[in-house]
């Protein structure tokens, strides 16, 4: 007998079973303590912290009922955890389901959603997936790739990284609503902002709701695309700095498959918080190539409706260990 931790949406719980048993026997037992629901309103499944293919649909990860769960051992699914997590593919606010990393990347570049501790040292750090999908693809039509969800009211930001240049332009901007910098500079191979660039005031996400915003314009407050661009040259001192290129090594990035409860966040939104330090630019005599993009990486925001939410989701991650 072991002790395992069972996830599935709110439910939370320790129990003792044997693992050598299969996932089946599992779920037999999940439902007679009325752990799940087991009727035509509920699909659970099983859901793996690994997949062959992290950059596919995860479907995968998903664990068919009467297939795979009546043959996988518990403790071969474990991947050195003692978490059992499950999904509902039938509800109708649509579990997220997708690859949990230490950043997001496209083309040259690396983002990193940050906690801004001078402001909000009591947040979670923000939680961030890629390839993210709905565990129900008939519950959700919204096409979305990188996620990040954070406690609501935490103080974020951005930390961005060239992988070939010693500089770049930079913009960061929501889709809706005021932007975070439209246009600043780089002048090493990573930069950090934690304000709106206007105001020096930090970027608190909260949820679209606390803005009263209607929520078919939700998507556009939530989504912020981050993008650079080819940053040449620029003067410092009265003399031209030629900005430089060259591979560095890539950061670290797990490869568990994550998931989030749908029941448990809302669409995020944005808004000033409190004066802070941190801001992009500052240079004179630019010479740029606003047409050279080095990467853009879009992102949705959401936030857990509780602090509660956002404990049993975070405690849920699985970083896989390979025998």
């Amino acid at each position: 007998m072991k002790s395992i931790e069972v996830f599935a949406g709110s439910v939370r719980e320790y129990i003792k079973f044997d693992v050598n048993r299969k996932l089946r026997d599992l779920r037999k037992f999940l439902i007679e303590k009325r752990y799940i629901d087991d009727d035509d309103t509920h699909a659970w499944r099983f859901l793996s912290p690994y997949v062959e293919d992290l950059s596919g649909d995860l479907s995968e990860a998903i664990i068919g009922k009467d297939g795979s769960e009546n043959f996988i051992a518990i403790k071969d699914f474990l991947y050195g955890s003692n978490k059992v997590r499950m999904t509902d593919i039938k509800r109708a606010k649509s579990d997220l389901i997708g690859v949990g990393v230490d950043y997001l990347s496209a083309g040259d570049i690396e983002v990193k959603i940050t906690l801004n501790r001078s402001i909000t040292s009591d947040k979670f750090q923000p939680m961030m997936m890629e390839n993210v999908r709905p565990a129900n693809k008939d519950a959700n039509k919204t096409n979305f790739v990188n996620v990040v969800v954070c406690e609501k009211e935490t103080a974020i930001g951005f930390l961005v990284t060239s992988k070939t240049h010693g500089g770049f332009g930079l913009s960061i901007i929501p889709r809706e609503g005021d932007y975070f910098i439209s246009e600043g500079y780089a002048t090493t191979p990573t930069v950090g902002l934690s304000t709106y660039a206007k105001t020096g005031k930090a970027i608190q996400v909260v949820s679209f709701k606390d803005l009263d915003i209607p929520s078919r314009q939700s998507i556009g407050h939530r989504r912020v695309t981050v993008k650079a661009w080819r940053l040449i040259s620029y003067k410092r001192d009265g003399k031209t700095i030629q900005v430089d290129g060259g591979a560095r090594p890539m950061s670290f990035r797990s490869n568990g498959v994550d998931v989030v409860s749908g029941d448990s966040i809302e669409g995020g939104a944005f808004k000033e918080g409190e004066q802070t330090d941190g801001e992009v630019g500052g240079i004179e005599g630019v010479y740029d190539d606003a047409n050279d993009v080095l990467g853009t990486v879009e992102i949705d925001f959401f936030v857990f409706k509780t602090r509660e939410d956002a404990r049993r989701v975070i405690d849920s991650r699985v970083e896989p260990i390979y025998d």
